[in-house]
């Protein structure tokens, strides 16, 4: 199969693969492959996820792919995690006592 693109569209595929340190052909190859597989789960990749490879967690294996409701329920246990800071007067934050020596 041969697939036409415009100048515009091959140059930027050009310039994501050598960004990622392989050849168009694999990106695209990459890219479509992982379209399918999310199609057919019944999901669809985002923009932020076309070319990109899958995250690798600290064991050196595939993340699991969150979905939104689960990444926001694991970021809000995240950010509960942290102590109690104390708040900051609005005072703080003005410019005279950001730059006090201006």
């Amino acid at each position: 199969m041969e697939v036409q693109f415009t100048p515009e569209l091959e140059a930027k595929l050009t310039h994501s693969a050598a960004q990622q340190g392989r050849n168009a052909d694999e990106l695209v190859r990459d890219v479509m492959s992982r379209y399918f597989e999310e199609e057919e789960r019944g999901e669809t990749l985002s923009h932020a996820q076309v070319g990109k490879r899958p995250a690798v967690n600290g064991s050196g294996t595939e993340a699991k792919r969150l979905s939104p409701e689960e990444w926001g329920t694991q970021f809000e246990e995240w950010a509960d995690s942290f102590p109690d800071a104390p708040l900051i007067p609005d005072s703080a934050l003005s410019r005279e006592n950001l730059y006090p020596d201006r």
